[in-house]
């Protein structure tokens, strides 16, 4: 026992020192029996696994530590190995499974486990943690696939010198660029390079060497040869490669190929330059300038580009009134004889007669077999016809050009030709339009002008745009004064009327119809004027509202005429009447006085006697009234102050309308001129006024009466604060036989228009129903009145 005990202390010590020996070596050693079990894992690969030993030992190593994908192959490997077959046993890869299911890769070497007597018993496997190493392998190999592919790849042609100069490497790009193989380039040295021209050779070897000696070089260019003889041109940039310690290691050249990089500069600066003299042409046509300027200027725009072989002489012909020939509108140093026989030239005569006639380009060598005439010789070899076309494609011109050399233009030529015919054919257009235009304009100004009505042309929300200046004279506005200002609220104030009017704007908006409507407006001389207002919409080819013609007819006179006609047959009529009437009521009122003078009359038929005499006196009021109306006299004319005039008649009636609470107030301007008039006419008309007012305030109120001079007239209102009235009734004010009263005769303010009318004056009322009533008389003043 004593021996065992001693055995197994010593194998303790020999395990221990194992162990510790197992971690000194950094990796990983894992002991396995026959089946496959861990019976040994040393601390640091247990570490490696991300579990402890005593987690690990005891399980199925390949079940648990390796990746699905490599047990199998595994297994048989270990299968193999305690199987006792003979084989060389080598070091070899294989990736292991950590604790958090990640794979770490590791370099394995295996050998079999033994007892006494020889029999193995597992197997034990050391290995190290390569990972970092493997990445980094990766990594290196990953960034000599990227170097080669961007090498293969690089649009420009790489080559890649030794520290000799001979090439070592090229890529794909010089092949598929010079059509030469690698093997044709490699091992060479510049001096043999096949694709570089002598010149070419010379200078790449001299800036080779200045680049070893630790010049800065920059970029330079050389000439190439193809496999096919084909010159291009190469920009050259170069670079010495070092290592870590400054050693060269190897010249790295790029060459970008610019042969079309310089077709496309000078491309660019032909496009400029055509640009530049389209851009010319435009601004000028902008000017104000005549279109013969204009072409004479379009020749040596088009003579300056230096990129077409012309000779410095052109000519450039319009048609012009008549048809069928063309006219020399502008040149550039053509001879003499040329310009005296193109003068005028017929369609189909000559190159540019058949340019007008097929109106297609066209390209002659003999000028004198084009003009049947014999030309002087000189360095002009070839001659250009181009048609200037419109946009229907009609004829508009031909420009002919003289070329130095025989061969035609060619197909960009050609196009820059015909856009700058197309150019011109744009201007020459729009020149000739805006003459029509403006011989229109001065044709339609000059028959707006004479016009004997108004004009005007709104825009959409009925804004006055223009108006023609009959408008100055027909109301004394200046023109300014009714421009930007709304047509419906300046000529339709009343709100009925712009109902109406916004009716009829609607239909030129939807149904395109004519309206017409009938307003009343005052000049500045506070005459009032009848205006009959005919509408008609202007449209677009999509039948879009444009703008609104507005013409306005001064029907005043016929109105008045119209309205005097009227009351003249009223007046006749009513004269008749009151004839008729009074000799029977004359009857009456004598047979009734008589009556009365007849002694014992009984007292109730002396009553109604008194009665009948009474009212056939009311009745020859009426009447008097009635021939008053239909004969208006101007009674005794003299001159009178109107203030004193007014006042007589305040003073007379003031009481009794203090008394039904009415209070009037006076504001009277003086050193007012005296008028010629029938004071007691114009104080029947105040008087008038003055009762209609009280009537207008059944509970009382105020009465203001104003005077002032306005103009050349004298200006009189009679303000009330009453019920006021409709715009009906306004309208219907002084019209014979009108009243709202239920005891009226409606003859009273006719009466008063009648006088007022008589003085040549103005009578017309301001009024809103709840708002009170303003009668307004305008009596002329006479030339050089004097203050009253």
């Amino acid at each position: 026992i004593t021996k065992e005990k001693i055995l197994e202390q010593e194998l303790k010590i020999q395990l221990e020192r194992f162990n510790r020996f197992c971690n000194v070596m950094g990796g990983i050693v894992v002991a396995l029996d026959l089946n496959k079990k861990v019976t040994f894992i040393n601390k640091r690969g247990a570490q490696l696994l991300g579990y402890k030993q005593k987690d690990i030992i005891g399980k199925n190593w390949f079940k648990n530590f390796l990746p699905k994908r490599v047990r199998k192959q595994t297994e048989k490997a270990f299968e193999s190995l305690i199987s006792g077959e003979p084989r060389t046993f080598g070091s070899y890869e294989n990736p292991v499974l950590v604790k958090d299911k990640k794979e770490k890769a590791i370099l394995w070497s295996n050998t079999v486990l033994k007892d006494e007597k020889g029999e193995i018993i597992g197997t034990l496997s050391s290995g190290q943690d390569i990972t970092q190493l493997k990445k980094a392998e990766e990594s290196a190999l990953e960034s000599e696939r990227r170097y080669r592919e961007i090498f293969e790849l690089a649009p420009q042609a790489i080559v890649v010198l030794d520290k000799k100069g001979r090439v070592i490497d090229v890529n794909r790009k010089l092949y598929d660029w010079l059509g030469y193989k690698p093997e044709e380039v490699i091992g060479k040295s510049l001096l043999r390079l096949p694709y570089l021209p002598a010149k070419s050779k010379v200078k790449a070897f001299q800036m080779f060497s200045q680049r070893l000696l630790g010049k800065e070089i920059p970029s330079y260019e050389l000439e190439f040869t193809t496999k096919r003889g084909e010159r291009k041109v190469g920009k050259i940039d170069a670079v010495l490669v070092r290592d870590n310690k400054g050693s060269i290691l190897y010249d790295l050249v790029m060459i970008s190929n610019i042969t079309e990089e310089r077709k496309i500069q000078e491309g660019i600066r032909r496009v400029r330059q055509e640009e530049a003299v389209i851009t010319s042409l435009l601004r000028l046509s902008l000017e104000e300038v005549t279109l013969e300027e204009i072409l004479d200027k379009a020749l040596g725009f088009l003579l300056s580009l230096s990129w077409f072989s012309f000779e410095n002489r052109a000519g450039l012909f319009l048609v012009e009134e008549e048809e069928g020939y063309l006219t020399l509108k502008a040149q550039q140093n053509l001879p003499k004889e040329v310009k005296e026989r193109c003068k005028k030239v017929s369609f189909g005569e000559c190159l540019c007669g058949r340019t007008a006639l097929t109106k297609q380009i066209q390209f002659t060598t003999s000028l004198e077999e084009s003009y049947g005439l014999r030309y002087r010789k000189g360095i002009s070899q070839g001659y250009w016809s181009i048609p200037i076309l419109s946009g229907k494609k009609e004829i508009l011109g031909v420009i002919t050009l003289y070329l130095r050399e025989k061969a035609h233009p060619d197909k960009s030529q050609e196009e820059f030709i015909k856009a700058f015919a197309n150019v011109l054919a744009g201007i020459i257009e729009r020149r000739r339009a805006r003459e029509e235009l403006e011989k229109s304009r001065a044709f339609i100004k000059r028959t707006l002008e004479m016009a004997q009505g108004i004009i005007m042309v709104l825009d959409k929300e009925a804004n006055i745009i223009d108006v023609n200046e009959y408008i100055e004279k027909l109301t004394g506005f200046k023109k300014k004064y009714f421009l930007g200002k709304n047509w419906i609220s300046l000529f339709m104030p009343q709100e009925k009327e712009s109902l109406e009017i916004h009716e009829l704007f609607k239909k030129c908006f939807v149904d395109r119809e004519l309206g017409c409507h009938e307003t009343e407006f005052l000049t500045k001389d506070r005459n009032k004027l009848t205006i009959s207002w005919y509408i008609s919409g202007v449209r677009d080819e999509k039948g879009s509202l444009l703008v609104t013609i507005v013409v306005g007819v001064d029907i005043t006179q016929r109105k008045e005429a119209e309205k005097l006609q009227r009351l003249a047959q009223l007046g006749r009529l009513v004269g008749d009447m009151a004839h008729e009437v009074n000799n029977p009521l004359m009857v009456v009122s004598g047979r009734a006085q008589l009556s009365l003078m007849e002694e014992n009359v009984p007292g109730e038929v002396k009553r109604n006697l008194e009665i009948i005499m009474k009212e056939c006196q009311r009745a020859k009021e009426i009447i008097q009234r009635l021939l008053t109306f239909s004969r208006p006299s101007r009674g005794e004319i003299k001159k009178i102050d109107i203030n004193k005039t007014i006042e007589e008649v305040l003073q007379l009636i003031e009481h009794q309308f203090i008394l039904a609470n009415i209070q009037i107030e006076r504001e009277y301007s003086q050193d007012l001129p005296l008028i010629s008039a029938d004071e007691k006419q114009l104080q029947e008309v105040f008087v008038n006024f003055l009762n209609n007012s009280k009537e207008a305030m059944p509970k009382g109120g105020l009465i203001k009466v104003t005077t002032q001079r306005e103009g050349k007239f004298l200006r009189i209102e009679f303000k009330d604060t009453g019920i006021g009235m409709t715009s009906e009734e306004l309208e219907k004010a002084t019209e014979p036989f009108f009243t709202t009263k239920e005891k009226g005769t409606g003859l009273g303010l006719s009466v008063c228009e009648g006088i007022i009318r008589a003085y040549k004056g103005r009578l017309f009322f301001k009024s809103k129903k709840g708002e009170g009533t303003t009668a307004i008389v305008l009596l002329p003043l006479e030339e050089g009145g004097e203050g009253g």
